[in-house]
C-alpha cells in the first residue's frame, strides 16, 4: 500500500484558533504560558530584588544573581534531558507547583528570610532556582510532546497550535517584565525592601 501523505497543516484562522483551544493543545499552551510568566517573575525580577546590599566578601552573594541565573539552567537541562525517560502529560501538576515558587519568592523578596541566614541561606536560594529550572523545563519539553506526538491534538493543529503556543508563551514574559517594571518602582522598590541600607552602609540604587 502507499503510505497515507500528512496532513496539511490548518492556517490561521478565527475558526482554526477555536479548534486549537477546543483541542487538548489549548490547554497545553496555557499552562506552558503560566509557567513561563511564574519563571519569569521569579528570574529576573524577584531574584534581583532578593540579592540587593549582600555582603561584599562573599564570594556567593556578591556573585548570587548570576549564580542564579546558573542554578536555573541546571535544572531546566536535567529536566529537559529526562523526558527520554518520563514523561508527564498532567501539566497542571507544574503549573501549580511553578505558582508556589512564585508565591514563595514573591515573600523572600519581601521578607528576605532566606538570604538572613548568610551564606547557607543564600547557598539554599541557589538549590531552589535549580528547582525553578526542573518545572520551567519539564513544562516546555512536556509540552512539546504533547504538541508533537499526543494522539489528543489533531494532526493538522500540530504545527498551528505550537506556532500560537510560542508567541502566548512571549506574551506572558512581556506581560511579567511590564508588571514588574511597575512593581520595582512602588511596592517592590528598594527603598521599600531595605529601608535601613543606608544605615549598614550601603547606598541605594
Amino acid at each position: 500500500d502507499a503510505p497515507t501523505p500528512p496532513t496539511p497543516p490548518e492556517p490561521l484562522t478565527a475558526r482554526s484558533l477555536r479548534r486549537v483551544f477546543g483541542s487538548a493543545a489549548g490547554g497545553t499552551i496555557l499552562h506552558l504560558t503560566f509557567v513561563y510568566f511564574c519563571e519569569y517573575s521569579i528570574y529576573p525580577s524577584l531574584v534581583d530584588r532578593d540579592t540587593h546590599f549582600v555582603d561584599e566578601r562573599s564570594f556567593v552573594q556578591k556573585n548570587a544573581y548570576v549564580l542564579a541565573w546558573l542554578a536555573y539552567n541546571v535544572g531546566v537541562t536535567i529536566s529537559r534531558v529526562s523526558v527520554s525517560c518520563v514523561e508527564l502529560r498532567r501539566l497542571w501538576i507544574l503549573s501549580a507547583l511553578q505558582a508556589i515558587n512564585l508565591a514563595l519568592w514573591t515573600a523572600e523578596a519581601t521578607t528576605h528570610a532566606v538570604r538572613g541566614l548568610g551564606d547557607a541561606g543564600f547557598a539554599l536560594l541557589l538549590l531552589w532556582m535549580v528547582w525553578v529550572g526542573l518545572m520551567g523545563g519539564a513544562a516546555y519539553i512536556n509540552s512539546m510532546q504533547i504538541m508533537n506526538k499526543s494522539p489528543t491534538v489533531p494532526d493538522e493543529l500540530r504545527e498551528l497550535g505550537t506556532n500560537v503556543c510560542f508567541v502566548l508563551i512571549n506574551l506572558g514574559i512581556m506581560l511579567s517584565t511590564l508588571l514588574f517594571l511597575f512593581l520595582d518602582e512602588t511596592v517592590l522598590s528598594l527603598h521599600r525592601l531595605y529601608p535601613n541600607a543606608s544605615d549598614d552602609g550601603g547606598a541605594l540604587d
